[in-house]
């Protein structure tokens, strides 16, 4: 559906935070940019990856590229800390932790 949008309305505002806009296509070449890069890193289809961003726009853009190599993006809360963290990383036996460079401090 994010495709069809793209090939429909590129130059649309797709999302915005605050004073930042991005648009369409801009979106799209975020998402395969990242894609790239984590397959480089060595993220293969079906990999389990933890995925704790709060939501931003960089949340949509880490997402939706997880989602197109075909990792699995596991969902935690912003607010999960080491002890649930750890419980999920156990029972999911996730290879990868997406996380903000820095959250309220």
């Amino acid at each position: 559906m994010l495709l069809r949008s793209v090939a429909a309305v590129p130059d649309r505002i797709a999302l915005v935070q605050g004073t930042r806009r991005l648009r369409y296509a801009e979106l799209r070449i975020a998402i395969d940019r990242l894609a790239g890069r984590l397959i480089d890193l060595g993220f293969r289809p079906l990999d389990r990856v933890v995925f704790q961003l709060p939501n931003s726009i960089e949340f949509v853009i880490a997402l939706f590229a997880l989602m197109r190599i075909g990792v699995i993006p596991v969902l935690a809360l912003p607010a999960h800390r080491r002890e649930e963290i750890s419980h999920i990383f156990t029972h999911t036996k996730a290879t990868g932790y997406v996380i903000p460079d820095d959250w309220r401090g």
